[in-house]
């Protein structure tokens, strides 16, 4: 009977595992979609910067700030959130609500991954635009 059980834990622990990866893989697609077309719309902007003389890693740590600023307003409030949620879910596996916990140690590793996840998202969107020179850039404007 424990061995029955305990596999089942381990097979909950795996589908767990699977879908977390999977929604991770997922978000960062979406994500590398949105910053791009939010690069891409700003072409006309990237151009003027480069043209002035500002280095191209300097308006990708602009790109990268601005994104890392707003996690840092999202990250807490889905903290504050996440309780909820989890206890939702909890119940969906068969946990009491009391028995989800979400720790700030959770918190501190989803802001670390995801601060790094999000850097990497803004790198990836922005090399379509970086590889131009400014006036190729200002050239296909309209």
């Amino acid at each position: 009977m424990y061995q029955n059980i305990s596999s089942s834990l381990s097979d909950t622990t795996a589908l767990v595992t699977t879908l977390i990866i999977v929604i991770t893989a997922v978000s960062m697609v979406l994500i590398i979609l949105i910053l791009s077309m939010s690069i891409r719309s700003r072409k006309r902007e990237t151009g003027i910067l480069l043209a002035v003389g500002i280095a191209k890693p300097a308006v990708i740590l602009q790109y990268v700030l601005e994104t890392l600023l707003i996690a840092v307003v999202a990250f807490p409030l889905a903290y504050l959130s996440s309780k909820q949620v989890a206890g939702a879910l909890g119940t969906l596996f068969g946990k009491a609500a009391e028995n989800v916990i979400v720790t700030p140690e959770h918190f501190i590793l989803v802001a670390i991954v995801g601060g790094v996840l999000l850097v990497a998202a803004v790198l990836v969107s922005s090399i379509s635009t970086m590889r131009l020179k400014p006036k190729q850039i200002l050239s296909q404007m309209e």
